[in-house]
């Protein structure tokens, strides 16, 4: 074929079959159109066209099934697809139909199409001297084809303009296409689109000398899935030292890929769960330093002289304020479950002791709803063990409540069981009792959901966010047990877990802590307190006062270190969160300054294992965890006034 006259354009859509048909013409090539494919098989007849440009619906047939009667009848024509979905699966199937490429009707379709176009004619105008470079490629390559036939790795070669012109078994056994019906296509043909850029300019360096011995890429398997592959290319050069062609070497290397790539995700999947963690620990800041303020000056409020509605109202402030810090502490709680962050911190502490000091808490509800609160711990359970006290009763103590909350009379028994006994390990069995309002099969397939609770009107009229069974479960599961219910509507609920812990029967006698009496506290403590806030200055001033200390005030880390006399102040009390300059950079600054400071007692909101560690790493003695109940904070004042009166 020594020129290309002749095209015809097959498109129903006349506006656009006549912008296709100028486009073409503006090339020099001359233009017939169709709008559908009985008028099309007309012009076939009569004209025997060079070249098809072919929508892939038309009005009244496909594009394949136009080929198929062309292919019936004799017509072997090459042709261009044309399509407005970019649908790989329609690309496959035309390409093996023998389509030459393949255009999807985008907005860079029309500048597309000249370039297509004009790449498509030099192919086809230079297909005979091609086949001719194949005959001797294929002659000179008759000495390995033994070798090519046996290796395990893909081994192909192709023609100066980029036609494939062989491809070894290996090729079939690995990809699950039938080699052949490649042969005389373009070796982009199977490559992923991202992909055919690069490796386009990866076979022009090969043909100077320029490549990297080795390159990957993907390729398309009969499967529709695409495998990473990893290839070298080199030019072909005949007995005259012309290059006529490139000789390529493949070898599937997806699973080598594939555990990469979970590498990195698994890199990236911590990336995520440390900005998670510092993002949750930025919350648990931001939500509780406000609360601070809010529960530290309702507790003085109510210890000053208030008519009876000025105390209910202040009341009702705390008690508001008190359910939003449990709603936001549960929030976070769940959070930490979700994201890994949970941890669990193991002591020896009397378990049985805790849990009837637990069941002292309830005494008050349980007199006033007429409920007898019964706790069964058989002798031959161990007092006590090593496990996470504070998250133990944190299980009870809302599986209890619930108790509470959702019955009307009867009785309520926390019941203790041993299930296993060995090794230094107990595996125990706690289930909670009642004779309330029960709850139904359907229900209970969703009580530990986030945010889940029990659909009826009775269940309706108690507060809860759902998410106290959620956190449960999370906490249960960390301590290797299981949680579950029994339950009848209107009989009862036995809801039980189990969990995993260390024994010891060693009890020792804990000696008596004497009795503080914190409203008559005479500490006697010069205290430098920097806090940036208003609400916590004033909770923090009220305390410090309260107990007998001298408060110097401080608003921010430069005041801080101006104001700080060694000879003066003996205790810090210090916000971590401080604008221009933070608590860490405060006592970096104090250590180099001066040889020697008083104990340095961090005022945070973010309270987790890492923030502690980085507390005391940064210097820091102690710290105090808002939002800062008096007790607590009148503990730690008088447990550093003890170690500075025995230094």
């Amino acid at each position: 074929m020594s020129n290309i006259l002749n095209i015809l354009v097959i498109e129903d859509n006349e506006g656009l079959a006549r912008l296709i048909s100028n486009i073409i013409k503006k090339e020099g090539y001359n233009v017939n159109v169709a709008l559908n494919g009985k008028d099309a098989m007309d012009i076939i007849f009569d004209l025997t066209p060079d070249l098809i440009f072919l929508d892939y619906f038309l009005v009244d047939e496909t594009a394949k099934d136009l080929i198929n009667e062309m292919n019936i009848k004799g017509f072997n024509i090459p042709f261009i697809i044309m399509t407005g979905q970019g649908d790989e699966r329609i690309a496959v199937e035309l390409m093996k139909l023998g389509a030459r490429d393949y255009l999807v009707k985008d907005m860079t379709f029309i500048d597309t199409l000249p370039s297509v176009l004009n790449r498509i004619v030099k192919e086809l105008v230079t297909e005979e001297a091609l086949r001719q470079a194949e005959q001797r490629l294929r002659d000179s390559e008759e000495k390995y084809r033994l070798l090519i036939e046996k290796s395990s790795e893909i081994i192909y070669t192709i023609s100066l303009d980029g036609t494939i012109t062989s491809m070894n078994p290996a090729f079939d056994k690995i990809t699950g296409w039938n080699r052949f019906e490649f042969i005389g296509k373009q070796y982009t043909v199977l490559l992923h689109p991202d992909d055919i850029e690069s490796v386009i300019e990866m076979h022009k360096r090969a043909m100077v000398g320029e490549v990297p011995p080795i390159y990957e890429h993907r390729l398309m398997l009969e499967s529709g899935e695409y495998a990473t592959f990893e290839f070298s290319v080199t030019p072909i050069i005949n007995d005259d030292g012309e290059i006529i062609g490139r000789l390529g070497f493949g070898r599937d290397i997806t699973g080598k890929k594939q555990n990469e790539e979970l590498k990195q995700k698994l890199e990236i999947a911590k990336e995520t769960a440390d900005i998670k963690e510092q993002f949750l620990a930025n919350m648990n800041h931001e939500m509780r330093t406000p609360m601070s303020g809010i529960l530290g000056m309702s507790e003085f409020l109510l210890k000053t002289k208030l008519n009876k509605t000025q105390q209910e109202y202040a009341e009702i402030i705390r008690d508001s304020s008190i359910t939003l810090m449990d709603l936001i502490t549960a929030i976070l709680d769940v959070s930490k479950i979700d994201g890994g962050f949970m941890k669990l911190h193991f002591k020896r502490f009397n378990f049985k002791e805790s849990v009837y000091k637990l069941g002292n808490l309830f005494l008050a509800i349980s007199k006033q709803k007429n409920i007898p609160l019964t706790i069964n711990y058989p002798d031959s359970i161990p007092s006590f063990i090593i496990a996470d006290k504070n998250r133990l009763i944190q299980i009870m103590t809302n599986l209890i409540s619930n108790a509470f909350t959702f019955s009307k009379a009867g009785k309520i028994e926390v019941n203790f069981s041993l299930i296993n006994l060995e090794k230094k390990k107990i595996r125990m069995r706690v289930e909670v009792i009642d004779q309330g309002m029960g709850i139904s099969k359907n229900d209970q397939k969703f009580l530990f959901d986030k945010f889940s609770r029990v659909d009826n009107s009775f269940t309706r009229l108690y507060e809860g966010a759902g998410l106290g069974l959620t956190i449960a479960k999370g906490l249960v599961e960390l301590m290797k047990g299981e949680i579950g219910v029994k339950s009848q509507l209107n009989k009862g609920s036995n809801f039980w877990f189990t969990f995993e812990a260390e024994y010891s029967e060693a009890d020792l006698l804990m000696a008596e802590e004497p009795k503080i009496d914190y409203d008559n506290l005479k500490l006697d403590l010069n205290v430098l307190l920097v806090e940036d806030r208003a609400d916590n200055q004033k909770v923090a001033d009220l305390l410090l006062k309260h107990a007998g200390c001298n408060i110097t005030l401080a608003t921010d880390g430069h005041k801080a270190i101006e104001l700080f006399d060694p000879k003066i102040h003996n205790l810090i009390l210090l916000d971590i969160y401080l604008p221009k300059m933070d608590g860490f950079q405060i006592v970096n600054e104090l250590r180099k300054k001066y040889d020697k400071i008083p104990p340095v007692i961090a005022l945070t909101a973010s309270t987790s294992d890492d923030a502690v560690e980085n507390y005391i790493a940064a210097g820091m003695d102690d710290y105090l965890p808002k939002p800062v109940d008096s007790k607590t904070f009148y503990d730690m004042l008088i447990k550093w006034k003890k170690l500075m009166s025995f230094n």
